[in-house]
């Protein structure tokens, strides 16, 4: 796993990411208990907790959950994702730049689908090409692997654009 500073992160927000923008593709509902895979500072909870019942914001790095203000309805788990998700009944789950990082994407998809059956899934990550921000090539997702990674644990896309140096996609379980 590679690592970064948030000042850096914050910076690369600011002149990247549209919010609204983020939050219009998402489509949150009053109704909605998210779950935020790899949290980090918890950026992505914050923007999308006054939209929905709950934020489960997990990552296994305590120092960056101690950065997510606290909010009534977001939840914080210092927790390695590989070793499972607790069976909280997520509707919604965002992976923001961190699905690449993971070394269990099939376990968690599989646990995703077949057990918890979270209905969407959306993704938002840097492009597969070089530019100087982000993490290396190497490791990035295309939109078309992405595409096949979800076909394959039940999920059909739905949706998707982009910001610049990003892809969002959006997935629902069939």
């Amino acid at each position: 796993m590679h690592h970064f500073n948030y000042e850096r992160t914050a910076m690369i927000r600011q002149k990247f990411l549209d919010p609204g923008k983020f939050v219009t593709f998402v489509a949150p509902e009053r109704s909605d208990v998210v779950a935020d895979i790899g949290a980090g500072d918890g950026y992505y909870s914050v923007l999308l907790s006054p939209y929905v019942r709950e934020v489960h914001a997990f990552d296994a790095q305590h120092d960056s959950l101690s950065l997510i203000p606290d909010k009534q309805n977001i939840r914080k788990h210092r927790l390695d994702v590989c070793s499972g998700l607790p069976h909280i009944g997520f509707t919604k789950v965002i992976f923001v730049n961190s699905f690449h990082d993971l070394l269990c994407r099939d376990s968690i998809l599989r646990q995703l689908s077949h057990e918890i059956k979270a209905q969407i899934i959306v993704f938002m990550e840097f492009k597969k090409q070089e530019m100087n921000i982000g993490p290396p090539v190497s490791i990035r997702i295309s939109e078309g692997e992405l595409d096949k990674i979800l076909d394959n644990h039940g999920y059909l896309p739905v949706g998707g654009t982009e910001m610049e140096i990003f892809y969002l996609r959006k997935f629902r379980l069939a």
